[in-house]
């Protein structure tokens, strides 16, 4: 039967199959997504879609022509239901599970790589494993690099490189000699509780009960303090 043909079948309100290819030599109506088909009141398939298996198990209307065409098909780790037959890789299961560097941006890891490799030139690659690291002197220094590029310095001006860069460089220092057991913990005596924080927070909110409606800000896109 011509594609034409079929047309004028599914145009009498008879049921057509859905188009997995079938109608590819010039039935272009549902080619692109049963949601646009012409004739979708008319389809028994479209009437009656495969369960989702995945994350968007409520939202099974997505999967009418499978998980090939699903729109939520990018947040979906279980695609088992693909109208071209093949499984996907068992190893795609098992890896969607393990801690992930794919959501670390790149550009940024590799910054933090200069920074590190700056104290390598200095110091010897990975000191921080060997040597004792002091708490109190890696918090000074991720404070410094953070106010200075609050108040404006994007870049250290000794390194070259961002301020942010080297605070994260930082952290990476004192974290990994948290973990390895090398970190002197000269930290004050802790505060027991979150009390303080929250009673802080009562008097911030206080404040800004009492002025409801607060001057603009002035700031380095806008140093007048205009209202955009």
């Amino acid at each position: 039967m011509a594609a034409h043909d079929i047309q004028v079948v599914a145009r009498r309100d008879e049921v057509v199959p859905c188009c997995y290819g079938n109608f590819e030599d010039g039935y272009l109506a549902a080619a692109a997504d049963c949601d646009r088909c012409e004739f979708i009141n008319a389809c028994r398939q479209a009437s009656t879609p495969p369960p989702c298996h995945g994350p968007q198990e409520k939202a099974s209307s997505a999967t009418i022509l499978g998980c090939k065409k699903c729109k939520f098909q990018r947040g979906c780790n279980t695609p088992l239901n693909r109208p071209d037959g093949k499984d996907t890789n068992p190893k795609d299961a098992v890896g969607a599970k393990k801690a992930p560097l794919s959501c670390v941006p790149a550009p940024v890891l590799m910054e933090v790589g200069l920074a590190m490799l700056e104290g390598a030139r200095k110091y010897g690659r990975h000191n921080y494993r060997v040597a004792a690291v002091r708490s109190s002197v890696y918090y000074d220094a991720l404070m410094r690099h953070i106010m200075a590029w609050w108040e404006g310095q994007d870049v250290d001006p000794d390194s070259g490189l961002p301020h942010l860069t080297k605070a994260m460089a930082c952290l990476v220092v004192l974290r990994d000699a948290e973990r390895c057991g090398k970190m002197v913990d000269d930290r004050p005596p802790s505060v027991h509780g979150d009390e303080w924080v929250q009673r802080l927070n009562v008097l911030a909110a206080g404040i800004i009960d009492r002025v409801p409606d607060p001057k603009a800000a002035f700031t380095r896109e806008d140093p007048n303090g205009r209202v955009s």
